[in-house]
């Protein structure tokens, strides 16, 4: 249906949802694969914002809450990260980049870390010597996370150098509190 410069549009392929556009642009007419001209034309340049909505659907930190603006706070804090790891991947000499999954935990762990070095001065120097692998893939019940009684056991590759007991890298800070006090 055309309107003076306005098309619209909708099509269906085989049993899948309608597909409805609006253009302005392209001109009534079909391809020679069967869809509509204004599809073929919207498949061929699709944009950065439709790229920035799959980015978003990937990994996806929605909050149950009652205060919209905690949403829309979540979704732009997203929407920074895509654009910050579009930018690493552009400007990276490495030849194989972190993935997208590592480049957000590897941030978090950066601003966390200030955090942590205000919160407990003395204690994150020495973190990555306290910390240590266990040989040959051995793995340990984490001292933290891990209740054998509730059946949640939560196995961790590293092992805290004072004590020799299992603990993830994300609990380690909670360790070395009860470690010093032993």
């Amino acid at each position: 249906m055309r309107r003076q410069e306005t098309l619209v549009c909708a099509y269906r392929q085989n049993k899948r949802k309608p597909v409805r556009l609006v253009s302005t642009f392209c001109k009534a007419g079909v391809s020679p694969r069967g869809k509509p001209t204004a599809i073929e034309s919207y498949s061929k340049n699709m944009g950065g914002v439709d790229r920035n909505d799959m980015f978003t659907a990937f990994y996806n930190d929605e909050r149950k809450t009652v205060k919209m603006w905690k949403k829309i706070m979540f979704n732009l804090f997203q929407r920074f990260m895509i654009n910050a790891y579009i930018l690493y991947k552009k400007n990276s000499n490495n030849p194989r980049p972190l993935s997208r999954l590592q480049f957000i935990h590897e941030v978090v762990e950066s601003l966390s870390m200030e955090h942590m070095r205000d919160r407990f001065p003395g204690q994150l120097e020495n973190r990555k010597k306290k910390l240590r692998r266990l040989a040959n893939g051995k793995v340990k019940d984490c001292v933290v996370c891990s209740y054998r009684s509730n059946g949640r056991r939560k196995r961790s590759r590293l092992q805290c150098g004072r004590c020799l007991r299992g603990v993830h890298s994300l609990c380690f800070n909670r360790h070395l509190v009860l470690c010093d006090e032993q």
